[in-house]
């Protein structure tokens, strides 16, 4: 049953806890997913890649846009570094708290309050590049893009442990159907992006890439598509998924009934525990009983204790199973992170390359290569 996701700023790995002996009240009913032909669910796989598109398509569309901000509005002040170093880290310190506070939240908090972040960070991002157009260099706005890239983080790190704990209860289909949506967004934005910049070239005249012009339309496209996307994401999640798909609203119902039992066997046991300690002891010629009942106890309260362990010791105890696949998702992420985005932000074409009056496009293909391998790979997986 699932229990906990931890998902690490590196990767995303669903964990399960393992099976203790339970009391007659949590033991669940099968869930949805246990019950459907594994045949069926075509609507709900796609629903899931679709949402899986839109946990990775801003911070996709921000690598996409990051030629513009190099190049352009943030030139030579090390904003593709930058960014992806406080995305990163912020992403990592969040998911890290939602490790151990998570179940405060239910799950369409966490949908909704992703979301509606997402929409907030794409439309402050998409002001960004306007306004570094018009003041190239500024500091003030720097600073406020790097903020709003926190903020991106995270919506990001609420949705990807949202969107995974809903597709790992669901069955290892929809967790695939999840992972190629994530490679998806990748080329999502890809096609997004050279679109716009075919559309540029067919302008009379075209449009200036030297003055930064062709850059912030192609930025804005890109947040501006985002918006849209969340927004759709919403509709996605709470009316189709939640309501009308029945194995997945099956799913979401049992995850969060789950959440609310251990919230409340947890609430009931703390306060046993607080009533115990503020009775007063009774010595044995007092209470005749009290040794028949200090037997007793202890077998008939150890499920209890067992399966109302802390946030802490459940979410340790997760981190040490999971600990050799974090540590080598870790090291496939750091392994790829040491060039790209960052390294490869700074290649140039040479003097003789079909693409020296184009950096920009350049600049795009080099990640859009990167996208496309992406995606090939996880379809190959």
């Amino acid at each position: 049953r699932l229990r906990l996701i931890f998902a690490p700023a590196l990767g995303f790995v669903i964990v399960q806890k393992p099976r203790v002996r339970m009391s007659c009240r949590e033991q669940d009913p099968p869930t949805m997913a246990s019950q459907v032909n594994p045949a069926q669910g075509g609507a709900a796989w796609g629903a899931m890649c679709l949402l899986g598109a839109c946990v990775l398509f801003p911070y996709n569309c921000l690598l996409t846009a990051q030629p513009y901000f190099d190049l352009h509005a943030f030139k030579g002040m090390g904003f593709p570094f930058t960014s992806m170093l406080v995305y990163s880290g912020c992403l990592c310190v969040l998911q890290l708290g939602l490790t151990f506070g998570g179940e405060s939240l239910t799950l369409r908090t966490r949908v909704g309050v992703a979301l509606g972040s997402s929409v907030c960070a794409s439309a402050a991002l998409l002001t960004c590049a306007v306004l570094a157009h018009a003041w190239p260099n500024s500091t003030a706005v720097y600073a406020a893009c790097l903020g709003f890239v926190a903020l991106l983080a995270f919506s990001n790190s609420l949705l990807q442990t949202a969107v995974l704990g809903v597709a790992g209860a669901m069955g290892p289909r929809f967790s695939a159907a999840v992972m190629v949506g994530l490679g998806l967004s990748g080329l999502l934005s890809l096609g997004l992006s050279l679109l716009v910049q075919v559309g540029e070239k067919l302008v009379p005249h075209g449009v200036s890439e030297q003055s930064g012009e062709a850059g912030v339309i192609v930025a804005v496209a890109l947040f501006a598509c985002c918006i849209a996307y969340s927004l759709v994401s919403l509709w996605l999640f709470f009316s189709f998924l939640s309501r009308r798909e029945r194995l997945a609203s099956g799913v979401i119902a049992d995850l969060e009934t789950q959440r609310e039992v251990r919230r409340e066997e947890s609430r009931l046991s703390l306060a046993s525990r607080r009533s115990s300690a503020s009775r007063p002891l009774a010595s044995p010629a007092e209470s005749p009983n009290l040794a028949a009942c200090t037997e007793e106890a202890p077998a008939g309260n150890s499920s209890t204790n067992g399966d109302d362990s802390s946030t802490w010791k459940r979410a340790l105890l997760a981190l040490r199973e999971v600990a050799p696949q974090a540590i080598n998702v870790a090291a496939v992420f750091v392994t790829t992170m040491c060039i790209f985005p960052g390294v490869l932000s700074q290649w140039q074409p040479g003097p003789g390359s079909a693409f020296r009056g184009s950096r920009q496009l350049f600049g795009t293909l080099l990640i859009g290569a990167f996208q496309v391998c992406d995606v090939l790979s996880r379809l190959a997986a």
